[in-house]
């Protein structure tokens, strides 16, 4: 539920950036993150929305979902 900031690299990062744009940049400019950190933090983003997005994409019952999928489309 903590903020964070990400470079955007990597499939977490292409898989949360419609939900969390403003913890996404994709420079390494100390002043755009300072300002970045400055604008999440006047969001006031909820722990609990935070939580939600990380159940959203990564959840047991997401991952479990996702397995199943490969299992079955490797027997068909």
């Amino acid at each position: 539920g903590i903020p964070f900031i990400s470079f955007k690299t990597g499939e977490v990062v292409n898989m949360i950036i419609d939900d969390l744009p403003l913890f996404i940049i994709d420079n390494f400019d100390l002043e755009k993150w300072v300002e970045r950190i400055n604008a999440i933090m006047d969001k006031d983003y909820s722990p609990n929305y935070l939580y939600d997005i990380y159940d959203k994409h990564f959840s047991e019952k997401v991952y479990s979902d996702k397995l199943i999928n490969i299992y079955d489309n490797l027997y068909e």
